[in-house]
């Protein structure tokens, strides 16, 4: 029978002639026994212990060489996939070609490049990558750049706006001087990127918007060259914050580029209580503050009413400097618009179809400002579906007819409404 008392007494005799080391040593012997028992364990039962395996490192990198345009949602997709905070994630994005993750499997290098394809961007795995092979800004491309030349001429091709033309090509060329200054490390001349369009509805102003989101980027300015188009019902919320959310989440998509906001007086009401079109603004001007070097932002709407959204808020009159009228359309101009369009539909226009929609537009000319460009295309829409009642009333459609194009027959009656009149008369007659 064992004297557990006497053994318990020398094993305490043994730890204190050891002292301090006692306990070490009794730590390598369970540590040793732990480590016996696990070896034992997977060999008894393999099948249990397979999946503990540790994983080996895999030789794939996963780099993004372009965001697209859903940049906000490629940098929340970086963050999943990497754990990086949000200003990690943004800085990484903003700086591309970047390794997104590095020395990963197979299978997840394609998981990460799927989603972030998905959301537009363009991706680029390497297993493994040497310095032939790794993407940098010297040897990877993301699309060709356009030149200004380019650009301009396909500005040049729009009908009329010579005023709006001559406006674009100063600051344009004021721009590119500037970067042959800075290049010569002489003095410069701030030229800012934000612009207020003013004019009608129908007069160029997104289609020139456009152009100037890639103008910026073929002079260097930004450095991707979209344009992302918003109005009031895009940015203002219901509730408290959601305008600022929704707000941001543009703005962080045009970022490179151009935000343009359409009929942007909306946002400040002449009578704001209760409205979150403020909060917007105010969104706007700080973006505009923290972001000048690679975000531009273009507001749209009628001449007094923008004139009173950029006085609603200092901050916007000191951001946006540089005005740019857009005319109404002569009837001359509206003309070639609906033929160029026409054109493009392989609809013929004949001299006779030309001169009658001339003297429509001359004779309604409230109508005409109020529609511009987008009354010519809508002309040719209506006209169209005229010209296919008339052809196919005889139950077949002659090719002779289709080609001849529009007749003057197509052409809509003018909508006019009969004034009522007041309670008590009757019309004469």
């Amino acid at each position: 029978m064992l004297d557990f008392n006497g053994n318990y007494s020398l094993f305490k005799d043994v730890l204190a002639d050891l002292g301090p080391w006692a306990w070490v040593i009794v730590g390598i012997v369970a540590l040793a026994l732990l480590a016996g028992l696990a070896s034992w364990l997977e060999k008894r039962w393999p099948e249990r212990f397979a999946g503990y395996a540790p994983e080996e490192k895999g030789s794939f990198y996963v780099f993004l060489t372009d965001a697209g345009y859903e940049r906000i949602l490629v940098i929340k997709a970086v963050r999943a996939l990497t754990n990086l905070g949000l200003k990690a994630s943004k800085d990484l994005v903003d700086n591309l070609p970047k390794p997104v993750l590095e020395g990963v499997s197979e299978e997840d290098a394609e998981s990460a490049k799927v989603t972030l394809e998905a959301l537009g961007a363009t991706v680029e795995t390497i297993s493994p990558p040497t310095e032939e092979n790794y993407p940098t800004e010297e040897n990877y491309f993301t699309s060709p750049t356009e030149s200004v030349e380019e650009i301009l001429a396909e500005l040049d091709e729009m009908t009329g706006l010579d005023a709006v033309k001559d406006q674009v090509k100063r600051f344009v060329y004021g721009h590119l001087l500037n970067r042959h200054l800075e290049e010569q490390c002489q003095p410069t001349v701030p030229i800012g990127l934000n612009l207020v369009f003013t004019g009608n509805p129908g007069t160029g102003k997104t289609t020139v918007a456009r152009l100037i989101a890639r103008l910026y980027k073929a002079v260097g300015l930004v450095s991707m060259g979209h344009c992302i188009e918003v109005g009031r019902v895009d940015l203002v919320g219901r509730w408290i914050g959601e305008s600022e959310e929704k707000t941001n989440e543009f703005l962080n998509s045009a970022m490179g580029g151009v935000l343009f906001i359409d009929e942007a007086y909306a946002l400040t009401p002449e009578d704001p209580a209760r409205d979150f079109g403020q909060h917007v603004v105010n969104a706007l001007v700080q973006y505009m503050e923290n972001y000048r070097d690679d975000l531009a932002v273009i507001v749209a709407g009628y001449s007094n009413e923008m004139e009173r959204f950029i006085k609603s808020n200092p901050g916007l009159q000191s951001r946006f400097q540089n005005r740019v009228h857009f005319p109404d359309f002569t009837p001359e101009e509206l003309v070639e618009i609906f033929k160029s369009v026409a054109h493009d539909r392989s609809i013929a226009v004949s001299e006779e179809v030309a001169a009658a929609l001339k003297d429509r537009f001359e004779n309604d000319l409230e109508e005409t400002k109020k529609g511009n460009a987008r009354l010519a295309r809508n002309l040719v829409s209506e006209m169209f579906e005229n010209m296919a009642v008339r052809l196919g009333e005889n139950g077949t459609f002659a090719q002779e007819e289709i080609t001849e194009g529009f007749t003057v027959d197509d052409i809509p009656e003018v909508n006019s409404e009969e004034v009522p009149l007041p309670f008590g008369f009757c019309s004469a007659g």
